[in-house]
C-alpha cells in the first residue's frame, strides 16, 4: 500500500490501481463490490454503539434503539458532508478519546495482575489447527483496512510520504492497543472463556469497579463513532472514483461534476 500510494496517489486509490493493472472492467468490479461490502461493514458500528449504550440504558426499547442508531448515522454523516478536513480532525480527536480509557484500564488491570495472560495456551476441547485458523481470522480482521484510506489520496498533500508516516505511527499503536489491554485483562481476571461482544465494560467493572466500567464504555462508544466516521469518508470515494471514470449512472456523473466545481472542503 505504501509503494502504490507513493507511485499512484490518485483519488479512488486501489480502484485506480486495479484499473491500471487489469483494465476498466476489473477496476469497476473492485470499486463496485467494495462499495457494496461497505454497506455491511459500516452498518456494524451503529448497532455496536447501541449495544454499548445499554450500559447506561439497560431498558432501551426497540424504538429507542432505532432512535439512537438513526441519530448516530445522521450526525456522523453530517460531519462528513461538512468536508474532509473537519472529518479528519474529528476522527483524530475521537481516536485519542477512544484510546485514553484503555490506557487507564491497562494500568489499573496491570497492577491487579494475578495470572499469566497466555495460559491456557490453547483452549480445551479444540484442536491446534482450529485454534490457529481462528487466530489468523482475528488477526487478519484486526490488522486489515490499509487499503481504505487510499481512496482519499487525491485529497492528500504529499500523499506517498503522508501515507507512509501514518503507517509507521498507526501499526505500532494498533498493536499495542490490542495486545496490552487484553493481556492486562487476562492477567487480572483469568476469565478468558467469558469474553464475548461487549465484554469490555464487564471486565472493567470486575477490575476497577463501576467508574472504570463507565470510562471504558465511553471509550467504546467513541471508538464506534470514529470507525463509522472514517469508513464513511473512505467508502464515499468509491462511487466518486467510478463516476469520474464514467463507470456509473449518468445522474452520479452530474453530481460528481457539481462537487468538483465546488472543490474539496
Amino acid at each position: 500500500m505504501s509503494e502504490l500510494a507513493a507511485a499512484l496517489p490518485e483519488e479512488g486509490g486501489y480502484v485506480e490501481w486495479v484499473r491500471r493493472a487489469f483494465g476498466p472492467f476489473w477496476g469497476f468490479q473492485a470499486g463496485w463490490w467494495s462499495w457494496l461490502n461497505s454497506f455491511v461493514d459500516v452498518a456494524v458500528y451503529p448497532a455496536l454503539f447501541a449495544d454499548y449504550l445499554k450500559f447506561w440504558w439497560p431498558s432501551m426499547s426497540s424504538i429507542g434503539r432505532w432512535a439512537v442508531v438513526l441519530a448516530f448515522v445522521w450526525i456522523l454523516t453530517a460531519i462528513n458532508l461538512a468536508g474532509v478536513r473537519i472529518t479528519g480532525v474529528t476522527a483524530v480527536g475521537l481516536g485519542v478519546l477512544a484510546l485514553a480509557p484503555m490506557l487507564v484500564f491497562t494500568a489499573i488491570a496491570g497492577m491487579a495482575a494475578q495470572h499469566a495472560p497466555w495460559r491456557p495456551f490453547a483452549a480445551g476441547g479444540h484442536g491446534m489447527i482450529e485454534g490457529i485458523g481462528l487466530g489468523l481470522a482475528v488477526m487478519m480482521w484486526n490488522y486489515s483496512g490499509w487499503d481504505n484510506p487510499t481512496t482519499c489520496l487525491g485529497e492528500t498533500r504529499s500523499a506517498g510520504r503522508s501515507f507512509r508516516r501514518a503507517q509507521w505511527v498507526a501499526l505500532p499503536l494498533i498493536t499495542l492497543a490490542y495486545v496490552l489491554p487484553v493481556a492486562a485483562a487476562l492477567a487480572a481476571t483469568g476469565r478468558w472463556a467469558d469474553w464475548d461482544t461487549g465484554y469490555w465494560p464487564v471486565v472493567a467493572a470486575a477490575v476497577g469497579g463501576p467508574r472504570l466500567a463507565a470510562l471504558v464504555t465511553a471509550g467504546a462508544l467513541v471508538a464506534a463513532a470514529g470507525l463509522f466516521l472514517s469508513l464513511l469518508l473512505t467508502s464515499s470515494r468509491l462511487p466518486f472514483a467510478l463516476a469520474a471514470a464514467d463507470r456509473c449512472p449518468r445522474c452520479w456523473r452530474a453530481c460528481i461534476r457539481a462537487s468538483a466545481r465546488r472543490g474539496p472542503r
